[in-house]
């Protein structure tokens, strides 16, 4: 996009240097950060928040920003520590919990950025298990659950035995407002514990059932004299009042290696994982990986991850075509009171957003600014910033609530720079 304004060509050159400048400063910046992060040697587990992404390595846990299945992954934060194998991830709304023994670690998790550590919490009872619910999370002692909240650091009971673990053969999922156990899938409602509203049909021994938002999934075998196994999956849509039975008859899965016959189903927005005959599904039924023994695979909405010594991902549509993890360092992009030495104008965070995402800029002194906001005609949109600030970097906020998905434009001008920046609004 072309913004015109009358410079003398002393500043257009001035301009021209600067930039060159700062895209040098930039590019040493980004390799000083990322030099300076640990270098993780085995990565254990991978967690997701709507975009966000949780990654648990022997060194560090990160945090990073992703757009549905992009494969582009910006690293926001993360939290320095030796972590092993043993320790385990959960997410709630509002907080990220790290269990080390008996010990869970609990971090404010309130936006993209955010990793603020709130407090340690060691409960009375041997712990499982952490799971997240929506505002709760559940923590597992034996066969009992128990379900807590957290506020303001303390961590307070709300219910003490809520229900125990069925047999082993079936597993107890955790979508709020909605846990599936036994043959039942129920409704939390604070204050009135659970009340049942789906009863899964054909539900017995050889019967698997996995849970993502309102979808319900379970499955069962039929065993042919021989291999191959053959599968049939039927889909509910846990929705109320009303709770509609889908049976897709065409979903049989012909399996030529069988590693177990039992375990349980993971399902996330686009891709089952059947563990207990190892592979896994797209939402259209297609076969989009099978594990091999040695694999150490977690699924999210969007992506396939192969972890162990190294890191891989798929996306959810691409089958078995893995890429090598890379990502582009964002966590450097805070309020600090660090000494700015050039003007810079960063991407916008998130990109694509819906609706409002945030700005950051930087200036090494005193001086009138000016963000501006424009489409793809060339029209203002808005005006964002028209005044004199101090030097340092700065955050805004832009709200596109009442405008239209597409791509627009966004200036940073002062007497001596000028830089424009494309952002996506994606409803």
């Amino acid at each position: 996009m072309i913004i015109k304004k009358d410079y003398k060509i002393s500043t257009v050159v001035r301009i021209l240097v600067n930039t060159m400048k700062i895209s040098f400063l930039a590019i040493g910046l980004f390799l000083t950060t990322t030099l300076a992060q640990p270098v993780p040697t085995q990565y254990f587990s991978i967690g997701q928040k709507d975009s966000l992404y949780y990654l648990l390595t022997d060194k560090a846990l990160f945090k990073f920003y992703s757009h549905e299945a992009s494969g582009e992954f910006f690293l926001t934060n993360y939290i320095e520590k030796d972590f092993s194998s043993s320790t385990r991830l959960a997410l709630n709304d509002q907080h990220l919990f790290l269990t080390i023994g008996d010990t869970i670690y609990i971090y404010s998790n309130s936006d993209a950025w955010d990793l603020t550590f709130e407090g340690v919490f060691v409960p009375e009872y041997p712990v499982t298990s952490v799971r997240g619910f929506g505002p709760y999370f559940f923590i597992r002692s034996g066969n009992i659950y128990k379900l807590l909240k957290t506020e303001n650091g303390t961590v307070t009971t709300v219910e003490d035995t809520l229900f125990t673990q069925p047999p082993n053969n079936n597993y107890v999922h955790l979508t709020y407002p909605y846990v599936v156990l036994g043959c039942t899938a129920y409704k939390y409602v604070e204050g009135f514990d659970f009340y049942p509203v789906q009863g899964i049909s054909g539900c017995g021994t050889n019967v698997n059932t996995g849970l993502t938002g309102n979808k319900l999934v379970h499955y069962f075998y039929w065993y042919p004299p021989e291999p191959p196994l053959i599968s049939i999956l039927y889909i509910n849509i846990i929705e109320e009042p009303y709770f509609p039975h889908f049976e897709y008859d065409n979903w049989g899965i012909n399996v030529s290696q069988i590693h177990t016959m039992y375990g349980y189903l993971i399902t996330k927005e686009n891709l089952y994982y059947f563990v207990s005959i190892n592979i896994v599904l797209t939402k259209d039924a297609g076969v989009a990986y099978i594990p091999s023994e040695s694999d150490i695979t977690n699924i999210t909405d969007y992506y396939i991850f192969l972890l162990g010594d190294s890191l891989h991902f798929s996306k959810w549509y691409a089958g078995s075509t893995f890429y090598p993890f890379t990502w582009t360092d964002l966590s450097s992009i805070q309020e600090t009171n660090e000494q700015i030495h050039s003007f810079s104008l960063s991407q916008n965070y998130p990109n694509p957003f819906n609706p409002t995402t945030t700005i950051t800029y930087e200036i090494p002194y005193r001086e009138q600014v000016t963000l501006k906001v424009f489409n793809t005609l060339g029209q203002e949109v808005t005006t964002l910033v028209d005044e004199e600030k101090s030097q340092g970097r700065h955050k805004i906020e832009f709200d596109a609530s009442g405008l239209s998905s597409g791509v627009y434009f966004y200036v940073l001008s002062t007497s001596d720079f000028v830089e424009s920046k494309k952002m996506i609004l994606m409803r």
